[in-house]
């Protein structure tokens, strides 16, 4: 809201008010996906474990969170829960681990976690229909310090002509 302000003397000036709202972080967010145990790399056609760390790091009324994991299904397989409930109101972090199976050799993106509200059907804010919701967090409450990073996965072993090493 912008207004102008008159001054009978000198020049004219002008006043802003901003409100501010859900400009915390609440949460962040840490994956990464690590090789099969006994092995150097993650390589192509082998289940890899993804994990992904959770940690509140503000005050927050939502401890109910439901997490998924979000992968290109060109370049990964999803192989454990994609997505599940967590409760972070007992401790301030919570790891999850995945099973993920790289599809193509290269340097691939991680699969993609976001973070939402569970709100349970009993709750006052759900509403009483009944059923469970979802609801987003707002811009910068999730913060994701993984959201470009990459990990390096070598070609299967027996190279078969449906795989291809990207760049």
């Amino acid at each position: 809201l912008y207004k102008e302000t008159r001054s009978q003397h000198g020049p004219e000036h002008y006043e802003a008010t901003f409100q501010f709202q859900d400009f915390l972080t609440l949460y962040t967010i840490q994956a990464k996906v690590e090789p099969a145990k006994g092995n150097e790399f993650c390589r192509a056609g082998t289940m890899c474990p993804m994990t992904v760390q959770l940690e509140q790091c503000n005050t927050s009324p939502h401890t109910s969170l439901f997490y998924e994991v979000i992968a290109d299904q060109a370049v990964w397989a999803v192989c454990g829960r994609q997505g599940a409930v967590v409760n972070i109101a007992q401790s301030s972090k919570q790891n999850i681990v995945v099973d993920v199976m790289p599809l193509v050799g290269g340097h691939l993106a991680l699969p993609t976690v976001r973070l939402s509200k569970y709100i349970p059907a009993d709750s006052k804010t759900g509403g009483g229909l009944g059923a469970a919701r979802l609801d987003p967090f707002a811009t910068g409450q999730v913060y994701n310090m993984s959201r470009s990073q990459q990990v390096h996965v070598l070609p299967p072993l027996n190279q078969h002509a449906e795989f291809v090493s990207l760049p």
